[in-house]
């Protein structure tokens, strides 16, 4: 009787253990996914090969271009959101919306400046909004070194789809590079915190909620490494901040390490999402292209005219600096 006690038991054992496994596997690849629409097509798919960003770039380049606080906008931030599960990134443990992070916006207004279709946020807050981020925790949890991107775009302007593949999808494909390589590092001594923010293009909306709603201690802040619109067929990157503060100089000799000419250009202008994070004293940047202008805010910024090869680039120069500092502490 005891021996057929035990066999039982190591049996309901078995099962019991294989089914907790699976559960497992079933709740990663369908996350918690905040206050983001549960109805979402995009939520019940998984993405079939989980490292091919190329893919998921590609997905999201077919959002309609994204435009801030449209449906469009908050399927790419649950593509993000999936994808940043994917690469085993952890919600932030204070945040009760998990990955994502929603705010409220105004409606988006386009203007002519200059020759360049412009956008500014126009009227009440009414249209929702969010910034996605994933959390890579290091040994210290004290010392946190963020990546960011826009994933919004400039969406459909005079019937015509604005895919907005190198302002921004260049940045969030570098994003998602940088976060993949430094997972796969088996001891980080930093933690890492990377950000894809919403509704950038009408006014700096997304990096300025998360600025003044910070999941994180602001002094615990190494500094904050922006990119936009990094796609070009040159090896030629600007790095906009406020002052050369230690961070651009380590971006700086890292760019150079990979072949890259560098270009500074210092001054307090808002011209991307490092603007909030160096108005408030943080060391920041943003890094583009130095041909960003190029098909810029035009119906011609599309996937096809990525390359590739140059976000390669930039990405292996961003793991190369950041685990320069993971190893040196100099801070």
């Amino acid at each position: 009787m005891k021996k057929k006690l035990a066999i039982t038991f190591s049996i309901v054992l078995i099962i019991s253990c294989t089914i907790g496994v699976f559960s497992y596997l079933i709740l990663k690849n369908l996350p918690n996914w905040g206050s983001i629409n549960k109805k979402s097509p995009l939520q019940t798919e998984r993405i079939e090969n989980q490292n091919d960003n190329h893919n998921i770039i590609a997905q999201l380049a077919k959002l309609k271009g994204r435009a801030a606080g449209t449906k469009y906008e908050k399927e790419a931030a649950t593509l993000i959101a999936r994808e940043f599960v994917n690469l085993d990134l952890e919600p932030l443990p204070n945040n009760t919306n998990f990955y994502f992070q929603t705010f409220k916006v105004p409606q988006s207004e386009s203007y002519i400046s200059g020759e360049r279709l412009r956008f500014r946020g126009q009227g009440p807050p009414v249209l929702s909004s969010q910034n996605v981020f994933g959390f890579l925790p290091g040994t210290n949890k004290d010392k946190v070194l963020i990546f960011t991107a826009h994933y919004d775009g400039q969406g459909i302007n005079n019937n015509e789809i604005y895919e907005s593949a190198n302002d921004n999808l260049s940045g969030v494909y570098v994003l998602l590079k940088v976060a993949q390589a430094l997972k796969d590092r088996p001891k980080r001594n930093l933690s890492y915190l990377f950000v894809a923010f919403g509704s950038e293009e009408i006014g700096l909306y997304g990096s300025e909620f998360f600025l003044q709603n910070l999941p994180i201690r602001s002094d615990t802040i190494l500094g904050v490494i922006n990119c936009d619109t990094v796609s070009s067929e040159k090896e030629v990157m600007i790095l906009q901040a406020f002052t050369k503060n230690p961070l651009v100089a380590k971006v700086e000799e890292a760019l150079t390490n990979y072949n890259f000419r560098v270009k500074l250009e210092l001054s307090k202008l808002r011209t991307s999402d490092h603007y909030h994070f160096s108005a408030a004293g943080l060391d920041a940047l943003t890094i583009a292209a130095a041909d960003w202008l190029e098909g810029n805010h035009t119906p011609q910024d599309t996937y096809e005219k990525l390359n590739f090869k140059i976000l390669d680039q930039l990405g292996k120069a961003l793991v190369d600096m950041a685990l320069t500092m993971d190893e040196h502490t100099m801070y």
